[in-house]
């Protein structure tokens, strides 16, 4: 089940991309922070993705990613709490 999980978060990264590279940044930056749902895989892949939307000043883009990531941080806290 885990390969699986990982080749979906995989698929949704590769839309990601695919949405960057059409230009559709507030898509494009969803994507990739959804595919984060397992930070340990896909997190430093959007770490470096976050740094190369700034490098290249597409903000729509990075300012999705990062809102989207807080929102899932938020959710995670709600519901699991703090350790």
């Amino acid at each position: 089940l885990n390969a699986q999980f990982n080749a979906i978060l995989l698929a949704i990264y590769s839309a990601g991309i695919v949405l960057l590279a059409r230009r559709r940044d507030l898509a494009a930056g969803s994507m990739i922070a959804l595919s984060t749902l397992q930070p340990t895989l896909m997190g430093p892949l959007a770490v470096l993705q976050l740094g190369g939307l700034a490098l290249r000043r597409r903000w729509q883009g990075m300012i999705a990613m990062f809102g989207l990531l807080l929102i899932l941080a938020l959710t995670t806290f709600l519901m699991i709490g703090w350790w």
